[in-house]
């Protein structure tokens, strides 16, 4: 990474994304935050690039938007998974990264994400643990979906610090 930095830092087609905090948010990532930025540089996606995670609370039943709730799950995602030595570190990782502004936590998110949330929803580790849940009556399960997404500033570090093509 301190090499791209450093090559791009040199190239006329690029120096002008190279920012000089660069360097100190380098050594402020843990190697995993580095993996999980690898794979995000890896979507070559012009348009954002949005981290899905959802919460798994107990709600009232009545309550249309909940207004009390108790959290079982907080930020579910699977961005860490197959990337990280450690994925269950995955919301230290994001919370890092938001410090260091190279990604912003939303409480909302984009349609293109729906499938993702969905997938988490009913994924096989959220359903066993809603199994073992059992319910007060008048208490429901809801989902809260939000997001990760990386911000102009990280798109620019990844694109210097990261991609294999920043300098290239």
């Amino acid at each position: 990474m301190y090499a791209n930095l450093l090559l791009s830092s040199m190239d006329d087609r690029v120096a002008e994304y190279v920012h000089p905090s660069f360097v100190q948010i380098l050594k402020e990532i843990s190697p995993d935050e580095a993996k999980l930025l690898g794979s995000l540089a890896g979507l070559g996606t012009d348009s954002p690039i949005s981290i899905p995670l959802i919460d798994l609370r107990i709600v009232r039943t009545n309550d249309i938007v909940p207004s009390e709730w108790k959290t079982i799950v907080s930020g579910y995602n699977e961005c860490c998974l197959n990337v990280c030595e450690l994925p269950e570190q995955s919301l230290v990782y994001l919370g890092n990264l938001d410090r260091l502004g190279i990604l912003k936590r939303f409480d909302y998110y984009s349609e293109a994400d729906k499938p993702a949330f969905e997938a988490y929803e009913s994924s096989e580790a959220i359903r066993d643990l809603m199994a073992k849940i059992e319910l007060e009556d008048g208490k429901r399960f809801d989902f809260r979906r939000w997001s990760y997404r990386v911000t102009d500033f990280g798109q620019n570090f990844i694109k210097i610090c990261v991609s294999q093509n920043g300098a290239s």
